[in-house]
């Protein structure tokens, strides 16, 4: 549930506590709102335009509806007065329809994810319960906003990272791979393994070189899950490098995976954005 009380516990000294991180110039204030703010593609402040009888009918709902939000201020995204949440009233993943009950009739702030291409078209809550906070973080907010641009405006592709030739030498081999090849998917699949297999000493200059919108010659690959997964196997469907990236990335480090079964350029690009933040961050110690 949401606990307006116990929500503002991020405050002005958290960020003095972040500045004061050694061997990094912009690190973040919070690791979990650095994560919540890089995957949000809509982050606004407002209300939830919805009476507490229509949120009460959406109890026992087992379908998408749509949230109306109405937006006082926009942090990130384009100007809009009304934002629509698509949202799950009987998901297990919070926020919950108790936690938007609980939210309604007070100034809120909601950070949203935009999907277009692997899924329904519109704006879903980006990180669970962190989606979905009272407005005097608005602050912190901001801040963690402006960072985070700041450190995709300095954004630089390092070549001298561990891996960084050996990453490239697999994506160039990927590329490669001819569409009417019959074996395609294996040979792509034995490049993702390799991928994998480089390890988390290798994710900086994957970050660094999975702006490469070069399609794949088959838009398939498998990942192992954890011991004890209902399924030995998971299945994505990139259509090209980055988006394959996002999904080795995923693996190998357990953060974001937004566009590994398909992505538009923008959902692309808001990929990238979040991924050199996290490495931006992991060199800080604080991802």
């Amino acid at each position: 549930m949401l606990r307006f009380s116990l929500r503002f516990g991020i405050t002005f000294l958290a960020l003095v506590a972040g500045a004061a991180h050694a061997g990094c110039d912009n690190p973040p204030a919070d690791a979990d709102l650095m994560r919540t703010v890089a995957m949000s593609d809509v982050v606004a402040e407002g209300s939830i335009a919805l009476s507490p009888d229509q949120l009460a009918a959406l109890h026992g709902k087992d379908a998408w509806t749509d949230l109306p939000f109405a937006v006082a201020r926009m942090l990130k995204g384009p100007a809009a007065d009304t934002v629509n949440i698509r949202f799950y009233p009987m998901t297990e993943q919070a926020p919950t329809l108790s936690d938007v009950e609980l939210a309604a009739g007070h100034r809120v702030i909601v950070y949203l994810h935009r999907l277009s291409v692997a899924g329904p078209e519109g704006l879903y809550f980006a990180a669970g319960e962190d989606s979905l906070k009272p407005a005097p973080e608005a602050l912190v907010t901001g801040a963690e906003i402006a960072r985070q641009d700041a450190v995709l405006k300095a954004w630089k592709t390092d070549s001298g990272l561990p891996h960084f030739a050996e990453v490239k030498a697999l994506l160039d081999r990927l590329t490669a791979i001819a569409h009417d090849d019959k074996d395609a998917a294996d040979k792509q699949q034995a490049v993702f393994a390799e991928l994998e297999a480089l390890g988390a000493g290798a994710v900086p200059a994957m970050i660094a070189q999975m702006d490469d919108r070069r399609p794949l010659a088959f838009a398939q690959m498998s990942l192992r899950n954890p011991p004890g997964a209902a399924e030995a196997v998971r299945y994505y469907r990139p259509g090209t490098v980055v988006e394959a990236l996002d999904a080795v990335l995923n693996q190998i480090t357990g953060e974001f995976g937004t566009i590994y079964n398909g992505g538009s350029d923008a959902e692309r690009d808001s990929a990238v954005a979040a991924w050199r933040v996290y490495a931006h961050d992991r060199a800080c110690g604080a991802a």
